[in-house]
């Protein structure tokens, strides 16, 4: 990081002039549908070895992550230069990441297209999952963002990664298991309550970091909060109907996909950046 030095006196109370105003930041859409994508293909295989095999699971969870793999190439600078994130290992929470996700890739692969049935193999490639959504987690978390605090981001991460890996699950493989149903509906309602707790933060006295993020969810990305809790809602109640309707597991799917892309869309440009003062 940037150190400013200066030899000059600066009140304790001094702000950044601009401290008030809402302004959004960057969606960076590439990380949108990386973080998505991948998460998506880490749920699907770990809900897979925990129930049933399935080949047809796999193949999209292969798919979903290499959509998401392919998708974090475009926000890399210099993508020939990604090598060097071996270098990097010892001290950067996005070395991790790259590194974690490359050996993901080659466990997965392996998995999905290998005629080998394999447990050992499709655990390996459940813990290398999650160790690379906690990588992710770490990445947003060292920032020391309150938006992107651990709690909430291990909730979104992870909530994202199991419950629409559910969603997926129920759709491609047994849209009649009323546990799985039941986990989905829960996972979601969860995230939901943590989105919702940040958003109550608008009311606090002080202007702080909390609080601003609350007041652009509320008013500059209103329309992207209101976008991202109807779909939520919309895809909870098609996972509630899966049972009785077969085609509203596609459509839950369909539903929560979209709305988990609309929540992290919110995850980056409601986010608070700390500037001088």
């Amino acid at each position: 990081s940037t150190r400013y030095v200066t030899d000059r006196q600066i009140q304790e109370n001094t702000v950044d002039a601009d401290k008030q105003v809402l302004q959004p930041e960057p969606a960076h859409l590439p990380l949108v549908f990386m973080l998505v994508f991948t998460q998506l293909a880490i749920g699907l295989f770990t809900i897979e070895v925990l129930y049933r095999e399935s080949h047809l699971a796999r193949y999209v969870a292969f798919a979903a992550m290499t959509i998401g793999l392919s998708a974090s190439v475009l926000h890399l600078g210099r993508p020939l230069g990604a090598w060097r994130a071996f270098l990097g290992l010892r001290r950067s929470w996005l070395s991790r990441e790259i590194v974690t996700f490359g050996g993901l890739s080659v466990l997965a692969t392996a998995h999905a297209f290998s005629d080998l049935q394999s447990q050992t193999l499709a655990w390996a490639v459940v813990f290398t999952g999650m160790i690379g959504v906690f990588t992710s987690v770490m990445i947003y978390h060292d920032t020391k963002r309150p938006f992107w605090a651990l709690p909430y981001t291990a909730l979104r991460f992870y909530g994202t990664a199991l419950g629409i890996g559910s969603a997926a699950y129920i759709m491609l493989v047994n849209p009649s298991e009323i546990f799985l149903h039941l986990a989905c509906i829960t996972i979601f309602a969860l995230k939901a309550i943590i989105e919702t707790k940040q958003i109550t933060y608008a009311r606090n006295d002080e202007f702080d970091p909390d609080k601003k993020s609350a007041l652009l969810m509320l008013h500059p990305l209103i329309n992207f909060t209101v976008a991202r809790f109807s779909l939520l809602t919309a895809g909870v109640t098609a996972i509630a109907l899966a049972p009785l309707f077969h085609f509203s597991p596609a459509i839950a799917f369909l539903l929560l996909l979209s709305s988990e892309l609309f929540e992290r869309v919110l995850f980056f440009k409601a986010v608070a950046a700390p500037k001088m003062p």
